[in-house]
């Protein structure tokens, strides 16, 4: 893993700042992976009601320990299916606050100035963390959707299934 070395009078160009960011944000993944494990670190409870999903505000670190923030409660439509599926949170990053770059010679007249990193919930029919080893261990080093409830459809509609523990990290 390499960082910049600055000196007096260094030039430097968009290569420097990204391998700078990019150094950082791999040690705080490699902080959270070997210090914390993944899963569920805090909120994220699930609950269904009038026909909806809520969860709950939380934090939540993947596999390859990535942040994942719910930074307010949210509410989503229930699965289509009536089969038991798996709600889960996965981390994404979004481009953002775009700005015109005339005359620069590149194809897209527009760049983007900000990255949002983002979530977005889920269902998947199998749990995507049932092979990723134990919670307080790296986990599998991959980016993907940690499980934070299992639905299941019953006679009188959507529940959550308490028996089904989320990972916690």
């Amino acid at each position: 893993m390499k960082r910049v070395n600055y000196f007096v009078g260094q030039l430097l160009g968009l290569d420097d700042f990204r391998v700078e960011q990019q150094y950082h944000r791999e040690k705080r993944r490699i902080h959270n992976r070997f210090l914390h494990g993944w899963g569920v670190v805090s909120g994220l409870q699930v609950s269904v009601a009038d026909g909806a999903l809520r969860v709950e505000p939380g934090l939540a670190l993947d596999c390859e320990g990535n942040e994942i923030l719910v930074p307010t409660p949210m509410t989503c439509r229930l699965p289509q299916s009536r089969t038991s599926a798996y709600l889960t949170v996965l981390y994404m990053e979004r481009e953002t606050d775009p700005v015109p770059t005339p005359g620069t010679g590149d194809t897209d007249p527009v760049q983007y100035t900000r990255i949002d990193e983002t979530f977005q919930l889920g269902f998947q029919p199998e749990d995507p963390c049932a092979a990723c080893g134990p919670v307080h261990s790296p986990g599998c080093g991959r980016n993907h959707a940690i499980t934070l409830a299992k639905l299941a459809f019953t006679r009188a509609g959507w529940r959550v299934d308490r028996r089904f523990k989320a990972p916690r990290a």
